[in-house]
């Protein structure tokens, strides 16, 4: 149970007062939907609440490439993670989490990142999981559009300089150093 957040009943509970929990199947999609059933609407904090908005977020994306595509421009997805334990409360992981992230950004738009990973712009997501073994996990999901095309072995580069940069902002706002587990990909 999440004290701070409520979430434990989300998706698992029948609404108060309703007997009966409503089964809808979709002949079209093949897919089931379920009623009646309680959500907390804390989508950035609930596990059951981020998966069914990551899925309308998925489908929002890409209908976005689709516009980036025609436009003649480039996306570049960055995931970007900070250690975590079963110890760790959301709450301490989110704020740690946003004052690491606003160095990073910042860094992006003004310093040596901005010549080496050229950005018109970009979109962040945050995704939040928990599992009984390690906990909360907080991580960032980035878009970068660019009207630059960067080769493979380019993307190993910047991607580099990249984890580089996350470490230090990380370091900077009291987090240990991430793992180094993601790349960029287009």
């Amino acid at each position: 149970f999440d004290p701070v957040h409520g979430s434990v009943r989300c998706g698992k509970a029948v609404i108060p007062k309703h007997a009966n929990v409503e089964i809808q199947y979709r002949t079209d999609t093949k897919k089931v939907t379920y009623s009646k059933i309680e959500e907390c609407r804390k989508c950035w904090v609930c596990p059951t609440c981020v998966a069914r908005l990551g899925a309308q977020k998925k489908a929002e994306l890409i209908e976005l490439q689709k516009v980036i595509n025609d436009l003649g421009l480039h996306a570049y997805m960055m995931t970007l993670t900070i250690p975590h334990s079963l110890r760790d409360r959301l709450i301490d992981l989110l704020e740690k989490l946003k004052v690491a992230q606003g160095k990073f950004i910042d860094g992006m738009r003004t310093g040596k990142l901005r010549k080496i990973f050229s950005k018109v712009g970009h979109i962040t997501v945050l995704e939040v999981t928990y599992s009984e073994k390690s906990g909360w996990h907080p991580h960032l999901h980035i878009l970068v559009i660019s009207e630059q095309f960067y080769t493979d072995k380019e993307l190993s580069n910047i991607e580099e300089n990249l984890y580089k940069a996350w470490s230090a902002k990380c370091k900077l706002s009291g987090i240990k150093a991430p793992h180094r587990k993601y790349e960029i990909g287009r």
